[in-house]
């Protein structure tokens, strides 16, 4: 994560706990803003978790 980032927000998209998905915006969302989507398009359990794209993020916000 950016050191100007915000904390990521979990939202879910259905019942199940593994059906969520996290939101980080900039600590100033005035906009417009250039957006990005990262899509894991798999299921959040090890290795693979919900943070692995956490460096991508990083990389492409810095």
């Amino acid at each position: 994560m950016s050191p100007t980032a915000s904390r990521p927000s979990t939202h879910s998209y259905g019942d199940l706990p593994d059906q969520v998905g996290d939101l980080l915006l900039p600590p100033d969302v005035s906009g417009p803003l250039p957006v990005v989507v990262l899509v894991h398009c798999g299921f959040w359990r090890e290795p693979y978790r919900r943070d692995s794209l956490a460096p991508l993020a990083a990389a492409i916000t810095a």
